[in-house]
């Protein structure tokens, strides 16, 4: 059970990611293009909303891990 107390047993997210590895002049510059839900997708098709993330230090923990 998560914290909020949905179950989560069976629940999958949507993703979808393509990733891109040159710049416009044919330069290295690798990244990913990334559209993700805001929840999670539970076994028989319910959608169950995230609470709200700041999206500030999302960015802050990106950083960190990739620089």
């Amino acid at each position: 059970m998560a914290s909020d107390g949905l179950a989560t047993r069976g629940a999958v997210p949507g993703v979808i990611i393509a990733i891109q590895t040159y710049g416009d002049v044919v330069n290295f510059h690798p990244r990913l293009h990334t559209l993700v839900t805001d929840g999670v997708f539970g076994a028989i098709g319910w959608f169950y909303a995230f609470p709200r993330i700041d999206l500030r230090v999302l960015e802050q923990l990106f950083r960190h891990r990739t620089g």
